[in-house]
């Protein structure tokens, strides 16, 4: 992927996000009285409580209305009754499953795109290769972002992280946590085949993080699978670490215990993004 072809997406992404900023309306700018409280428009996390909120009142609302209208007409009673149980039920029902907080996608985006930049500048200013490698670690997380040196795939992450300089910088990458969630959900060995352990990690990142839209696996070859990865609620997967990215790498390397190589580039659509894990075949 050409440095170029990226910084024109993240220039691309960018500048429509400050479109869709200013064509809201924004009246912060738009004359003299600049120190009025500013006013922002709901983002989809507060939009989604409000609606869980509002179900709950009105099924509240319409139970306890038919409830009231039981007692005052007795004829129907019966079916007034039954709508104040179904109304108070829902409500309830709402109130338990809502959520405690919503973090709308666009500001978790903002965090992971800072922290990769920051990752980034870290790794550049210790000499870290541009070639990342997940390697297998024996730890709280299963797998480690190892930035330069050769990586001897016989040798284990803590191996390789007590190396020094002689074997490079070792970090904690941003989908090793993700993976350990995804673990502890997995009702199932987890796979140690590229095929079975590709469609265990795509059902985690779609149905139960829901951080991409779809992922399938389109390529698989010796010691390489690429996916195939649609509509990513985390921007642009081409970043230092991408969450989604780093989480297939890091399920790569636990699942098959060796270290992975991870390219990303764009696909045919400018939603979609080919994710390519490599890893030594066995013996070598």
């Amino acid at each position: 992927m050409s440095a170029d072809n990226t910084k024109n997406r993240a220039t691309a992404t960018e500048t429509a996000t400050e479109h869709g900023d200013d064509a809201g309306g924004d009246d912060r700018s738009s004359g003299p009285d600049r120190e009025e409280r500013p006013r922002y428009r709901p983002r989809d996390g507060r939009s989604l409580e409000s609606r869980y909120r509002r179900t709950m009142l009105g099924s509240l609302a319409l139970g306890a209305l038919a409830a009231l209208g039981g007692f005052a007409v007795p004829d129907a009673r019966r079916i007034l009754f039954a709508f104040a149980g179904t109304g108070l039920f829902g409500g309830l029902l709402a109130y338990s499953l809502s959520p405690t907080a919503v973090v709308p996608a666009a500001v978790t985006d903002r965090v992971s795109t800072a922290t990769a930049e920051n990752q980034r500048a870290v790794a550049d200013a210790v000499g870290g290769s541009r070639d990342p490698v997940y390697v297998p670690h024996d730890g709280a997380v299963p797998a480690r972002l190892h930035l330069s040196g050769p990586v001897d795939s016989t040798r284990s992450g803590d191996a390789l992280a007590r190396g020094g300089d002689e074997t490079g910088t070792t970090l904690e990458p941003s989908g090793g946590r993700l993976f350990c969630d995804f673990e502890r959900e997995l009702h199932e060995e987890l796979g140690s085949a590229p095929r079975p352990l590709a469609a265990q990690l795509a059902a985690g990142l779609v149905d139960l993080f829901e951080l991409a839209r779809a992922v399938e696996p389109s390529e698989v070859g010796d010691g390489s699978l690429t996916l195939t990865v649609s509509g990513s609620v985390l921007g642009d997967l081409d970043r230092f670490d991408h969450p989604v990215a780093s989480f297939l790498a890091v399920g790569f390397a636990t699942g098959l215990d060796r270290p992975v190589r991870l390219e990303v580039a764009p696909g045919s659509d400018e939603t979609e993004w080919l994710v390519t894990c490599r890893w030594p075949p066995q013996g070598e």
